[in-house]
């Protein structure tokens, strides 16, 4: 259930964080590729959009995965914004959802 709620609905909202977050000069935006240009299996080129993909699943994957202690959840948005390094698109979201005050 997770996973397919993390495939259809946060991957888009991360990709769209990304492309928003990196776009040059041009209106572009530029993905490093994970492991030269080449996939590591098959010998073929990755495509930006599965490169941009991995490189966010990857970024979900070990945010759910990590540990956060009790006393750090007190604060959250100072808790992202230590973060913002580690997971940059996630911590964007993160910090657009909590910043918006309750009513």
């Amino acid at each position: 259930m997770v996973v397919e709620y993390d495939s259809k609905t946060l991957l888009p909202l991360l990709v769209a964080t990304f492309q928003f977050l990196n776009l040059n000069s041009n209106g572009l935006t530029k993905v490093a590729p994970i492991d030269g240009d080449e996939n590591s299996i098959f010998g073929a080129v990755t495509s930006n959009e599965v490169t941009l993909h991995g490189l966010l699943r990857n970024e979900l994957n070990l945010f759910c995965h990590l540990h956060v202690k009790p006393e750090d959840s007190m604060l959250p948005l100072t808790w992202w914004k230590i973060h913002e390094t580690q997971f940059p698109n996630v911590s964007f979201v993160a910090q657009q959802i909590l910043g918006i005050l309750g009513s």
